[in-house]
């Protein structure tokens, strides 16, 4: 799924399968009535969970109706896909390795202005573990990102099992800073330039979100 952001509103879009082909499913998001209970923020992660739907159960062979929140206005044919993520397949902060391989996904908006793609399809990115900030418990990706591929995820191959693994979303890229001086030596402006280098919030903090979120709504 990818979001685009609006005073008071998330627009959510969904494909079945192939990303590439399949037409896209709409989820209008109303931030407004969802804000009464059913959203959850961490500002100082750049991070929100919201509840988007409840799964009833159709079957014994798993397959579920999707009965989405009262908030949701959906637009578009055709059946939504959503998928979990099973926490076999997600690497904690601890056991992400720096200089492992990573893939970033996301919709980097701001580079298809131009029209030279559609901006409403993912685009990947092949980088690696740049290091790891165990103050702040943030892992740094070496692999460019540009405004629209903040909420992208992020997976690693990591575990014996050799499946991708989610290690985090990305929350921004890391700026490098020029300064430039006029002819007396003197600081006139700053620069800022992407330096290739992102910030992934780690899925601990996801994860204790989506707890905490789970804590306060049924």
């Amino acid at each position: 799924m990818v979001s685009t952001e609006s005073e008071s509103c998330v627009s959510l879009i969904s494909y079945r399968e192939d990303v590439e082909n399949d037409p896209k499913i709409i989820l209008n998001v109303s931030l407004r009535d969802a804000l009464q209970r059913n959203i959850k923020f961490d500002g100082s992660n750049d991070i929100v969970a919201i509840k988007i739907a409840d799964l009833k159960p159709l079957d014994t062979l798993g397959y579920k109706e999707v009965l989405y929140m009262p908030y949701i206005l959906r637009v578009g044919y055709g059946a939504t896909k959503i998928n979990s993520w099973s926490m076999r397949y997600v690497l904690k902060f601890g056991d992400v390795n720096a200089g492992s391989d990573i893939y970033i996904i996301g919709y980097p908006k701001s580079l298809g202005l131009q029209g030279n793609f559609d901006v409403d399809r993912p685009l990947f990115r092949k980088g690696i573990v740049a290091g790891k900030d165990v103050a702040h418990r943030r892992i740094i990706g070496d692999g460019a990102v540009y405004f629209g591929n903040s909420g992208g995820i992020v997976v690693g191959l990591g575990g014996n099992d050799q499946y991708f693994k989610l290690i985090g979303l990305v929350s921004q890229y890391i700026p490098f800073n020029e300064i430039l001086y006029d002819s007396r030596g003197v600081p006139r402006s700053i620069d800022l330039k992407n330096s290739g280098y992102s910030v992934i919030i780690p899925t601990d903090k996801i994860l204790n979100l989506i707890r905490d979120f789970n804590a306060i709504v049924k």
